[in-house]
């Protein structure tokens, strides 16, 4: 590498140490189930953990991180770290997605035009490997759809993404990591170009290794059939693993969307014959698009959330009986237990002396393997499981704390222990964060109404678990 290449290459690394995240031990989902994000938001996050995905697919788009020719854009690569960063302390597996030329290395056209040199893509990836190529957790996605020049403008034969995987694969030798994960080509599935797929996989052949991933997308309104199109993935001549990166049901009806999704996707993957090399799917995607994700605007979960829940992961409900105390309570008041006003389906307090039906709450771990800091939980009342109602911020934090929600709406949280990462057990201070990215409160610290508008937390936002 030159001179030029190393400093920049210590700038990329001195920028993203401004990246300060705490880690923790959440439980991780399964990694055979992905879901499509690009980038987090705080309330993702809490529903990839509710979700019991294990895998993420996020974006690195070269033409943001590396705004001119050597200078790495310090916001953008704060951003990728954030993103990498809360995806590992989740305890995700990551395909990270790399793609877009800037103008500055391809002649100033648009994004989708390969460099008109090869060698800065080199570089650039000889960068990336050498900060990020340590981390198991990342598998590098070479390029998105080249096959569609919406994404990529190549030909019939693959000649440019070739250069870009060849570059690729002497970027990570460069810098001495051949055991860097590549993933390719990302083709779109559509008959049309599936002459293209051929072209890219051999070149992976040659220049590639037993680890690296085929990787292929499938929609419901593709002319291959699912099957056909996971059988040209999987030929005996591939030996190499393959993931759909992408795959989806475009259906406005909520039920349609989910008995679609369960019997053309989560069916089949979960039924594949033991030892095939299909080994993973990313669903297209958590959020709103058109009619795809399993989220809507409101950010309440659509029933194709909970069909992707269910074969993802057995959902724990409830790991066991609690109460919360606030800290007034806890800090040596006394009493002060949070409340269910009439047991479900009125508004929350924190003003009872003593624990009864009504201040006994189902902790729910949507991962299983014992709540932990970071975890994504809900808290059923005493209804449950006859007409479960579960503590919910209104419109998902903001405002009051109810019982009248549900987990598939606002009542899920992110639950962390104060004294950091772990199991959490009672006897913990805890604090809750809502899909908004607020905190739940008492009043006063105890003593009145329960809110879920907190920015901070302070003594108000901590809870004492109680058996």
């Amino acid at each position: 590498m030159s001179e030029n290449n190393l400093v920049l290459r210590v700038l990329f690394v001195l920028t993203a140490s401004v990246v300060v995240l705490t880690a923790s031990s959440a439980s991780a989902g399964n990694p055979a189930y992905g879901i499509v994000t690009q980038a987090f938001t705080t309330d993702m996050e809490t529903r990839l953990i509710q979700s019991n995905a294990g895998s993420v697919r996020l974006d690195l788009n070269w033409n943001e991180l590396e705004t001119s020719d050597g200078y790495y854009e310090p916001a953008a690569v704060n951003a990728l770290f954030a993103n990498l960063n809360t995806a590992r302390d989740r305890g995700m597996e990551v395909l990270l997605t790399i793609a877009y030329s800037p103008a500055w290395a391809n002649g100033g056209l648009p994004k989708q035009y390969g460099p008109n040199n090869y060698i800065k893509w080199q570089e650039f990836l000889q960068d990336v490997f050498w900060v990020l190529g340590d981390r198991p957790e990342i598998t590098f996605g070479i390029w998105n759809e080249p096959d569609s020049d919406q994404f990529l403008v190549d030909d019939d034969y693959a000649t440019v993404w070739k250069q870009l995987w060849y570059h690729a694969h002497v970027a990570r030798l460069n810098v001495g990591k051949p055991y860097v994960k590549l993933a390719g080509p990302d083709h779109t599935g559509y008959g049309p170009r599936m002459s293209y797929f051929s072209y890219a996989v051999n070149q992976m052949h040659v220049y590639g290794y037993a680890h690296d991933v085929v990787t292929l997308h499938w929609y419901s309104d593709h002319p291959n059939s699912l099957s056909n199109l996971v059988a040209v993935g999987t030929t005996a001549s591939n030996p190499k693993k393959l993931w759909l990166t992408e795959v989806g049901v475009d259906r406005a009806n909520d039920t349609t969307q989910a008995n679609d999704m369960e019997n053309l996707i989560l069916s089949p993957f979960a039924n594949r014959p033991v030892g095939s090399l299909w080994t993973r799917i990313f669903v297209y995607r958590m959020t709103p698009y058109l009619n795809f994700g399993l989220m809507r605007a409101d950010g309440t979960a659509r029933p194709s959330f909970a069909k992707f829940q269910a074969y993802a992961g057995a959902v724990t409900m409830p790991v066991h009986y609690v109460n919360l105390q606030a800290y007034n309570g806890w800090a040596g008041g006394g009493g002060n237990y949070v409340v269910a006003e009439n047991g479900s389906g009125d508004y929350v307090n924190a003003n009872r002396p003593t624990v009864g039906p009504w201040e006994t709450f189902g902790l729910v771990d949507f991962n299983g393997g014992g709540v932990q800091h970071g975890d994504a939980v809900s808290f059923a009342t005493v209804n449950y499981p006859g007409l479960p109602h579960f503590l919910s911020p209104v419109n998902g934090g903001g405002w009051l704390l109810n019982a009248k929600g549900s987990p598939s709406g606002h009542g899920v949280f992110q639950i962390f222990r104060m004294a950091g990462a772990g199991a959490v057990v009672p006897g913990d201070i805890v604090f809750l964060r809502t899909l908004s990215g607020h905190f739940v409160n008492a009043s006063g610290g105890g003593g009145g109404v329960v809110n879920a508008d907190g920015t901070a937390v302070g003594a108000w936002e901590q809870f004492r678990i109680a058996p």
